[in-house]
C-alpha cells in the first residue's frame, strides 16, 4: 500500500513539473474583431455608444439627465449562446429602475382575482381616510373605523 501511495505521489510531482507555466488556454473566441464602434459623450446633454463584434454580439445605449438626480438610459444588447440560440434584450433605466424586455425573460403569472379585489378595497379605504399601516394602534381598529363611517 505504501508503494502505491509513493508511486502516485511521484507521478503527480512529475506531471506538475512538466506542465507549462501558467499559460492561458487558447480559445478562438478571444480574437473576435470589433466591426463597429461608436461613442459620443456630450456631458450633461447626454451620451450614446454602440458596438458590434464579428461574432454578432452587439450593444447600444443612449442616456441623459432628466434632472440632476434622474439619469435615464435606453439601450439593448444581443448575443448568440454557445448552443446557437440568439438572445436580444432592450431596456430602459430611469427613476423606475432597470426594466429589461426580451422574449427569453420570464413574465410573472397574472395577479389572482382575490388579490386584485383586496387591492381595490385597500385603495377605496385609503380614499375614505381608512388606513391600515400594519401596525398595532391602541385606538380604534380599521375595522371599527369602517363600521363607524358606514353607520
Amino acid at each position: 500500500m505504501l508503494r502505491v501511495i509513493t508511486f502516485l505521489a511521484l507521478g503527480c510531482m512529475l506531471a506538475a513539473a512538466q506542465a507549462p507555466p501558467n499559460q492561458p488556454i487558447y480559445n478562438p473566441n478571444n480574437n473576435v474583431p470589433i466591426v463597429k464602434y461608436e461613442s459620443e459623450n456630450n456631458g450633461e446633454a447626454g451620451y450614446r455608444y454602440a458596438y458590434e463584434t464579428g461574432d454578432g454580439t452587439a450593444a447600444n445605449e443612449a442616456g441623459y439627465l432628466k434632472d440632476p438626480d434622474s439619469p435615464t438610459a435606453q439601450g439593448g444588447f444581443a448575443f448568440t449562446a454557445p448552443d446557437g440560440q440568439r438572445f436580444e434584450v432592450t431596456y430602459t433605466a430611469d427613476e423606475n429602475g432597470f426594466l429589461p424586455q426580451g422574449a427569453h425573460i420570464p413574465t410573472p403569472p397574472p395577479i389572482p382575482v382575490e388579490i386584485l379585489k383586496a387591492l381595490e378595497q385597500n385603495a377605496a379605504d385609503e380614499a375614505r381616510g381608512i388606513v391600515d399601516d400594519g401596525q398595532y394602534h391602541p385606538q380604534m381598529s380599521p375595522a371599527q373605523q369602517y363600521q363607524q363611517q358606514n353607520q
